[in-house]
C-alpha cells in the first residue's frame, strides 16, 4: 500500500500540518522576544534541515534524485527563497507586532490567495464544498475577531498618540502570506512527480540559502551568533522549529503533493481557529465565547472538505 492508495491522505497531512503549526506560531511568538524575526528564521530552519537529513537517509530518500532536473532544483530553491526565506521572516515580524489573534485574520488570506493561484496556474477546479468550506472558515475567523464592545470604546475614547499603528503590519503580513501561496503554488508540479520529503528538503535549502548570507551581514552578525550559542533562549525556540518548521514542512508539503492545492490550503486555514485556544492555554490571552463557537465551525469546514475528497 501506498500513501497515495489511502483516501483522504492529503486532506489529513493537511489538517495535521495545520494543527501543528497554530501551536507553533503561538510557541514562536514567546521566542520572538528573544530573537529577531530573520534570525528566529534562520534558526527554525536549521534545526528543520539537521532534523530532515537523517529523517531522509533513514527512509532511503535521495538527497539529489536522478529524475530530478537542474530546472526543478532552480524552481525548487526558488520556491523556499520566497516561502521559508522572505515571507517566513515577515511572518515573524507581523506575528510579533499583531499577536496570534490577529494574525489569524491576517493569516486568512492564504487560503483565497491559493486557492486564485492554483486555478489561474494550475487548473485546478474550485468545487462548491471547496467554496463552502472556505465561507465557513472565513466566518468562523470574523467571528472570533469581532470585538463590539472594544469597538465601542474606542470611538468614545480620545485617541492615544502613543498606541501604536498597526495597520501597515496588517499589509505586510497579507503580503508574506501571499507570497507564501504563490511559493507553492509554483512547486505543485514538481511536487506531483517528486518525493514528497524530498520536496520539504529542496525548499528548506531555498530559504536557508537567502537566509544565510543575510543574517551573517555585519548587523545581523553578532546576534545570529548568539542564537545559536548556549543560553535560555533555546528553552522557546528549540520546540517550535521542530515542530513548525520540520515536522510541519514535511506535512504541509505532503499535503500540497497529494491533494490540490486549493484544497490543502483551505484546510491550512484552521491554524487560524486554533490559534485562539493555544494562545489562551499558553500565553494566556483571553478567549471568548463566540471564539470557542469559531473553533467549532472550524474544525466543521475542515471535515467537509475531507469527506468531500
Amino acid at each position: 500500500m501506498t500513501l497515495q492508495s489511502i483516501p483522504g491522505i492529503g486532506e489529513i497531512f493537511s489538517a495535521t500540518s495545520a494543527i501543528l503549526w497554530a501551536l507553533s506560531l503561538v510557541l514562536f511568538r514567546r521566542a520572538g522576544d528573544s530573537m529577531a524575526p530573520s534570525t528566529l528564521n534562520l534558526y527554525k530552519g536549521t534545526v528543520a534541515l539537521a532534523c530532515l537529513i537523517p529523517t531522509m537517509a533513514l527512509l532511503g530518500i535521495d538527497y539529489f534524485p536522478d529524475d530530478v532536473t537542474i530546472q526543478d532544483w532552480l524552481i525548487m530553491l526558488a520556491s523556499g527563497m520566497a516561502g521559508m526565506g522572505i515571507a517566513d521572516t515577515i511572518l515573524f515580524i507581523s506575528l510579533n507586532k499583531v499577536g496570534p489573534g490577529r494574525y489569524a485574520i491576517i493569516n486568512c488570506s492564504f487560503g483565497p490567495a491559493t486557492i486564485l493561484a492554483s486555478a489561474v496556474f494550475l487548473g485546478e477546479p474550485v468545487t462548491a464544498a471547496l467554496i463552502g468550506a472556505a465561507a465557513l472558515i472565513v466566518a468562523a475567523i470574523l467571528l472570533s475577531a469581532w470585538d463590539p464592545v472594544g469597538r465601542m470604546q474606542a470611538k468614545a475614547a480620545t485617541p492615544d498618540p502613543n498606541r501604536p499603528r498597526l495597520g501597515r503590519y496588517y499589509l505586510l503580513g497579507v503580503l508574506g502570506v501571499v507570497i507564501i501561496a504563490v511559493s507553492i503554488v509554483t512547486a505543485k508540479p514538481i511536487l506531483n512527480r517528486t518525493d514528497g520529503v524530498w520536496g520539504a528538503f529542496a525548499r528548506l535549502c531555498g530559504g536557508l540559502l537567502f537566509l544565510v548570507p543575510q543574517n551573517l551581514m555585519p548587523g545581523n552578525f553578532k546576534r545570529t551568533v548568539a542564537a545559536f550559542s548556549r543560553g535560555p533562549h533555546h528553552r522557546h525556540a528549540l520546540l517550535p522549529s521542530f515542530l513548525g518548521a520540520y515536522a510541519c514542512t514535511v506535512l504541509w508539503t505532503l499535503g500540497m503533493k497529494y491533494t490540490y492545492a486549493s484544497v490543502a490550503s483551505v484546510l491550512c486555514q484552521l491554524t487560524n481557529i486554533l490559534l485562539f485556544p493555544f494562545a489562551f492555554l499558553i500565553l494566556k490571552d483571553r478567549i471568548q465565547a463566540r471564539q470557542i463557537v469559531a473553533v467549532g465551525i472550524g474544525i466543521g469546514a475542515g471535515l467537509l472538505i475531507i469527506l468531500a475528497n
